[in-house]
């Protein structure tokens, strides 16, 4: 037998005003709240995004430049797979570790995404010795394709150039 709904003291004491509430609850679980406004003007919210990158690492070398991250279609994205699986050296994917298996696919997307004209010293990610760099350099693709695909919200200025 379902529980027997118990009206709180309060509210059946006042009278029409608890069909009033009850209808705006009722308005409000079937009309749910406008989004707010996109702001049209965060270059984030565009297919290919310049960005400046700059990072230092604990020996105060200085990594920077610019980067045009694309996002990449459904053929694009299979041949992220082809590499990550040329990475895994053909290996079973299940017997990998898990932390190689991560690496390899963030640089087999960013040997994608980030195209060819970038800093010399982005051309081969695979020879860069300090992890960090790799994260921060993901982090600034991963956002942009998450605002770019409506999965996180956008937000007007910062350091861009499109």
């Amino acid at each position: 037998m379902p529980p027997k709904t118990v009206i709180p003291e309060d509210l059946a004491t006042l009278g029409h005003l608890k069909a009033d509430i009850l209808q705006e609850e009722a308005t409000k679980a079937i009309d749910p709240p406008a989004k707010p406004s996109i702001p049209e003007n965060d270059p984030k919210l565009k297919k290919d995004y310049i960005f400046q990158f700059k990072w230092a690492d604990g020996r105060g070398k200085e990594w920077a430049g610019e980067f045009t991250n694309h996002v990449l279609d459904i053929r694009e994205r299979q041949m992220v797979g082809l590499l990550q699986a040329k990475f895994n050296g053909g290996m079973p994917h299940d017997s990998i570790d898990p932390d190689i298996k991560a690496l390899n696919m963030v640089i087999a997307h960013m040997t994608y995404s980030l195209g060819k004209d970038r800093p010399e010293w982005a051309k081969d990610l695979q020879s860069l010795l300090d992890m960090q760099l790799i994260q921060t350099l993901w982090a600034e693709v991963q956002t942009h394709e998450d605002t770019f695909r409506g999965w996180k919200a956008p937000s007007a200025g910062g350091d861009t150039k499109a």
